[in-house]
């Protein structure tokens, strides 16, 4: 969800060399920057299984390029998560100094 509503979807998009796929976190966000979008407030993730599933590290990181305090909602689980909980040493600009 973009800082002023507006919602875009994602799907794991999957390739038979797994390093090729994509996760869904990262083609929301694909979808609402080739749609001009660049400040994020939230996001929410489903899955099909029976525990919540957190975004991957490459997500995580691709997330923190945007908002590292992006909330984060998870299926299956009522706590509400900030970014910056699950990635406290986020690589950015800082880093490259």
């Amino acid at each position: 969800m973009t800082s002023n509503g507006k919602v875009f979807t994602g799907c794991n998009i999957e390739n038979i060399s797994y390093g090729l796929s994509m996760c869904a976190e990262r083609v929301a966000l694909f979808n609402a920057v080739s749609s001009g979008y660049s400040r994020f407030e939230a996001i929410a993730i489903s899955s099909s299984g029976d525990k919540p599933v957190f975004p991957c590290g490459a997500c995580r990181q691709f997330l923190a390029e945007f908002n590292s305090d992006l909330l984060i909602h998870l299926d299956k689980d009522k706590v509400v998560y900030k970014l910056s909980e699950l990635i406290p040493y986020v690589f950015n600009e800082t880093s490259l100094k």
